[in-house]
């Protein structure tokens, strides 16, 4: 994409942003900012990149609501959550080398 390009997406971006901190309700704001930091995403990344954004509050109460966005369908982004999960939780292992 041209810089120029992706310095327009990101401009647009940041300025959604803004107007969704001015949302009095806050699912409502929730919801602009999450769909405003995609935006931005999309413009940074190369094409055909699965993207996923995840929110939460810090140290709010139990149960607390995660917010999601993503640019792929659920079922591909559960299996790469689910991997990163077996990552950090050291049960995942390297791809074997050659084609799979």
């Amino acid at each position: 994409m041209p810089e120029d390009r992706t310095e327009a997406l990101l401009r647009g971006a940041a300025r959604k942003a803004r107007e969704a901190l001015a949302t009095p309700d806050p699912e409502a704001r929730t919801a602009a900012l999450m769909r405003a930091a995609m935006e931005g995403a999309k413009a940074i990344f190369p094409p055909n990149t699965g993207i996923v954004i995840l929110a939460y509050p810090f140290n709010g109460p139990p149960g607390q609501r995660v917010n999601y966005i993503g640019n792929g369908n659920r079922a591909d982004v559960a299996v790469a959550m689910k991997e990163v999960i077996a990552r950090w939780e050291g049960r995942a292992h390297d791809a074997p080398p050659g084609k799979q």
